[in-house]
């Protein structure tokens, strides 16, 4: 049932859209104009329609100069902008050169396209030009505005409101070009500054992975040499007869192995943040991804898990880097994709493991990330210490997919067995 209130609020939900879809569409139609403006097709024709236009109204109005001569300021003042791309500053030399001599001595003569190009040549001299030239360019256009001033009226009539409306028209002409070119610059120094603040970005998440991943495998190498010390200190108590050499090597073995141990948890004091204690919780396993995919259902997102091939136990590195791989992608999806249905797959090979996770992208929308998130280049770095692949993006059907292939030269006893939870 719709109340009256949202009756009446319909139509001005309606009615506030309207304004920032016509908004939308202005912004279109001037980057089209804009990307069109740029080709250098568009802008050589553009100059030769104002050869032409200019060379017409010449021979209409002479002013006191002949037909030829006109004809030919006519097209030195317009015909030149054709190849300011080529030679930008010949281009533009030539251009502001024969419009001043119709300032100086023919200004009833000037055709008002060459006006036009007289202006266009001035705001593109901060674009092309470097400063120095720009602004010497500038100075000879106010000068020849200026020079008119002091021609006999007989030669050339100067009208002095004429003669400031030129000027003053010169000024903004350079200046909306100087603008553009500071615009211009700024854009591509804050483009240059992002791209190095994003370098950076990746290089700190890259190094606080990997001093998250030596953390994680801190316990994982204590635990081996914490074996090895044990087996070597224990050896010479099971075993009778040992001669004396390789009992002093044996209890070398264990004092070595003892102070890798130190020296260990010297490096896990480096590595870790104040906040973080010493000894962390067991490091998770591929047995655990169960409950982590139980932890994700509860969140409203469907998940199916599938184990093809006989499991197996890994080593440390390959069983914490898929546990984490999976966990980093559902993650993932949840904060960009919520709701969105989810396969993991997880392949025991006889020298690999395949871990696949992909969503559909069904889930509900949702507001884009900051783009301060670095999950992947954790994985890739996972991925990469494990000398395996990882590959990730958009699905050709929608949605987003997670392969990686870790090295396991464990043989597999079987395969086939497939479990879904």
């Amino acid at each position: 049932m719709v109340t009256a209130e949202e009756q009446a609020g319909a139509p001005a939900a309606r009615g506030s859209r309207f304004p920032a879809l016509v908004t939308l569409a202005v912004a279109r139609k001037r980057r089209a104009v804009s990307r069109l403006a740029r080709r250098p097709d568009v802008q050589i024709v553009g100059a030769l329609l104002l050869a032409v236009f200019a060379a017409r109204s010449s021979l209409r109005h002479t002013a006191g100069l002949s037909e030829n001569v006109a004809l030919l300021l006519a097209l030195a003042a317009t015909l030149p902008l054709t190849a300011v791309r080529v030679a930008p500053l010949f281009s533009l030399v030539a251009t502001i050169a024969a419009n001043s001599v119709f300032i100086v001595s023919a200004r009833l003569a000037w055709p008002a396209t060459a006006i036009f190009a007289w202006l266009v040549s001035l705001a593109l001299s901060p674009l092309l030009l470097r400063k120095s030239q720009a602004a010497a360019l500038l100075i000879a256009a106010e000068s020849a505005v200026i020079a008119a001033v002091f021609v006999p009226a007989r030669i050339n009539a100067t009208p002095w409101d004429a003669t400031i409306a030129e000027g003053v028209v010169a000024l903004a002409a350079w200046w909306i070009g100087e603008n553009l070119r500071a615009r211009k610059e700024v854009k591509v120094e804050r483009a240059h500054t992002a791209r190095r603040l994003q370098a950076l970005a990746e290089q700190d998440a890259v190094a606080r992975e990997r001093a998250r991943i030596a953390r994680e495998l801190h316990d994982v190498v204590a635990h081996h040499v914490s074996t090895i010390a044990v087996r070597a200190a224990t050896l010479p108590y099971e075993v009778d007869d040992i001669p004396p050499p390789i009992r002093t090597a044996l209890n070398e073995i264990a004092e070595g192995a003892r102070a890798a141990l130190v020296d260990l948890r010297a490096v896990l004091g480096v590595l870790r943040s104040g906040d973080e204690i010493l000894e962390g919780a067991p490091q998770p396993r591929l047995a655990d991804l169960p409950r982590l995919v139980a932890r994700v259902q509860s969140t409203g997102t469907p998940v199916v898990l599938r184990i093809d091939g006989q499991e197996r136990p890994l080593s440390d590195g390959v069983e914490v880097c898929g546990y984490r791989i999976v966990q980093e992608a559902l993650t993932n999806t949840v904060r960009h994709a919520p709701g969105s249905a989810v396969e993991v797959d997880a392949g025991y090979r006889d020298n690999e493991l395949t871990i696949r996770v992909r969503d559909n992208g069904c889930g509900r929308p949702c507001a884009p990330g900051d783009g301060t998130g670095f999950g992947l280049v954790g994985m890739r770095e996972r991925v990469t210490m494990l000398g395996g692949s990882l590959r990730a993006g958009p699905r050709p059907g929608g949605g987003f997919e997670v392969i990686a292939k870790l090295p396991c030269p464990t043989p597999a006893a079987n395969s086939g067995e497939e479990r879904t939870a």
